[in-house]
């Protein structure tokens, strides 16, 4: 293959467009120069788009005005690849934030039951050396409430409680 003369440039096969003489030299080199397999991810683009094309032939056998013409759809590709990636990525981080935030509104929401529960153990509803005490934190509450609602009954009937 080498040793053939470069062919003029020629009607596009894929895009109907021609290429100058730089264009279609240098992808007559990469096709003289022994390719065989695709490098890079454009190459495979190309390559996979050519050969759903072109059933039975091999990207390493292309025409040089194939190559270009295809490296070309491979180059869109990409494009709409790297349009969804920062897409993607955008939305990875504002979840990433949201995830945050709920964090912190977590870690506020146990600062916050940490001082109920110290306060709790302040008046003695509570012990202070229990481990689990923050999971009784609701049967507290409730108990001191109905104690609170017994006492306010006996001070409004104070013959009740004789």
């Amino acid at each position: 293959m080498p040793d053939q003369p470069m062919p003029r440039p020629v009607v596009g096969l894929a895009r109907g467009g021609r290429y100058d003489e730089q264009q279609l030299k240098v992808a007559w080199d990469d096709a003289c120069a022994g390719r065989t397999a695709p490098s890079g991810l454009r190459d495979q683009y190309a390559a996979a788009i050519y050969e759903r094309n072109n059933p039975g032939r091999r990207w390493a056998d292309a025409h040089p005005d194939d190559l270009l013409a295809y490296a070309g759809d491979a180059d869109a590709v990409l494009a709409v690849r790297d349009t969804r990636i920062e897409e993607l990525t955008a939305r990875a981080e504002q979840a990433e934030r949201r995830l945050d935030l709920a964090h912190q509104a977590r870690r506020a929401k146990e600062h916050q039951l940490d001082g109920i529960r110290r306060a709790l153990c302040d008046t003695e509803a509570m012990q202070d050396n229990d481990p689990y005490s923050h999971a009784d934190l609701e049967d507290v509450i409730r108990q001191a409430a109905a104690g609170d609602a017994d006492l306010k009954a006996a001070r409004a009937d104070p013959q009740e409680g004789s």
